[in-house]
Formats: C-alpha cells, sequence, structure tokens
C-alpha cells in the first residue's frame, strides 16, 4: 500500500519533535523536501538517538514539482511510503506541497491501495496565536502577502474584522509594519512574533506606532509571524 504522509518538524526548538514524526520519518522509503540540506541537517540530530541511517532524502519544491509529481504518485502506486516535510514546521502552510497533496488524493478515490496521512506537529501560526492574547475564537491565517506594495496593501484593506495572522520576510518587514499603520491607524493592536521556539525568541507586542518604533533599525533576522488584531473593526 502506498502511503504519503505529511510530517510536521520543529520550527526551531529540535525538542519540539513527536515521537510519530521519528518513526515515520525512519520508516519510510522517501523522504520529499524543500531543501535537502536543512533536512538532512535537522535528521542528523535525532540521528543517534534513532539509532539507525534515516532513508533517502529528494528535493521537491516550487521549482521542480512539475517533473517531480509523476514519479512521486508513480511510486506510490508500487506501494512505496514516502514522507513530506517543509524546511519547518507543518507541511502545506505556506509550501508548495498541496499540489501533490490534489494529486494523492484525486488517485485515493479510484485506488483504495494509496492513501493519505497527517502526522501533525509543530507550526508558527498557532504559537503566535496563543502569545498574541487577541481573541483566539475567530482568526485568519494570511500566509505572505504580495510582494508588490499596492497588491499588499490592497489585501490589507480586505481582511476580515478578526485575529489575522501573517507570514513575512526579514527584508519586507519594516515597509509592512508601516503600511499596516497606513491602512488601520496607529493605535491597531499588533504582535511580532520572531524565531518561535528558539534560543533567542523575540516578541514586540503592543499599538502599532509602538511597535515601529521598537524594532531594530538593522534588519531583523530569522522567521517572522505577524499577529494584527482587527476584532474591533
Amino acid at each position: 500500500m502506498g502511503i504519503l504522509y505529511l510530517v510536521a518538524t520543529p520550527i526551531g526548538n529540535l525538542n519540539d519533535i513527536t515521537l510519530r514524526a521519528l518513526e515515520v520519518l525512519w520508516a519510510v522509503d522517501l523522504i520529499l523536501c524543500e531543501d535537502t540540506r536543512e533536512t538532512q541537517q535537522m535528521l542528523n540530530e535525532y540521528k543517534e538517538q534513532v539509532g539507525v541511517p534515516y532513508p533517502q532524502l529528494l528535493s521537491y519544491n516550487d521549482h521542480n514539482r512539475a517533473q517531480r509529481i509523476p514519479k512521486i504518485i508513480e511510486m506510490l502506486k508500487q506501494g512505496k511510503r514516502i514522507a513530506l516535510v517543509s524546511d519547518r514546521g507543518t507541511p502545506l502552510l505556506s509550501d508548495p506541497g498541496y499540489k501533490l497533496v490534489q494529486k494523492v488524493i484525486r488517485l485515493s478515490q479510484v485506488d483504495s491501495q494509496i492513501q493519505l496521512d497527517t502526522v501533525p506537529g509543530a507550526n508558527a501560526i498557532l504559537p503566535a496565536l496563543q502569545l498574541s492574547g487577541f481573541p483566539p475564537n475567530q482568526f485568519f491565517f494570511a500566509g505572505f502577502l504580495p510582494r508588490q506594495k499596492q497588491k499588499r496593501i490592497k489585501m490589507l484593506k480586505e481582511l476580515p474584522p478578526s485575529t489575522i495572522i501573517l507570514f513575512e520576510s526579514p527584508r519586507r518587514l519594516r515597509s509592512l509594519i508601516e503600511e499596516i499603520q497606513d491602512v488601520y491607524g496607529e493605535t491597531v493592536p499588533i504582535v511580532i512574533a520572531n524565531d518561535l521556539t528558539k534560543r533567542y525568541q523575540s516578541i514586540y507586542r503592543g499599538k502599532v506606532s509602538k511597535v515601529v518604533k521598537e524594532l531594530p533599525q538593522n534588519e531583523i533576522k530569522g522567521e517572522i509571524t505577524v499577529v494584527i488584531n482587527l476584532n474591533s473593526r
């Protein structure tokens, strides 16, 4: 039976790996990853603990997915067990894995020997929501906003009145925060979570006018999650 596992991996702290994730990653025939170097570095941290070598790694990303998908589907038809991981966190959240998942779902509907499964675990969305202190009953994950300024501002204006969660790159963070201030005003509450679960995790919180002043003048490094409280709008 061919199975594609969607396996969550730590976003920072390596102790956040689950026992089931380790079990699956070492039991499959192949591990698909955005960047084989990133995944290899992570797996090397657990190799001694598990005691046996990990399976073969194969890159799967936006650049090669079109050529990879037919080969992966053929392997699943042959009964291979395959794990899909992202560089960090949960696959399919702002990465190209969903295209493969759609193909596997369609195949599983006509072939009972093909299955899809998930191994849940770490992600940046829920920890950022927890640490924000904003209402969690309704939240909207918008992923990465468009790179072009006008498209980004248009999307900001169209976001629903709820707790908004965004990803952003370090080089565009200050521009995004300034645009949030322009669109929603100086008093809108925001939280910036930088490098969650890592040793130097940092949280900036308060009115956007306060946060934009507190941001370091030098570019922040690492993984960034932005949370905006639009519940009162």
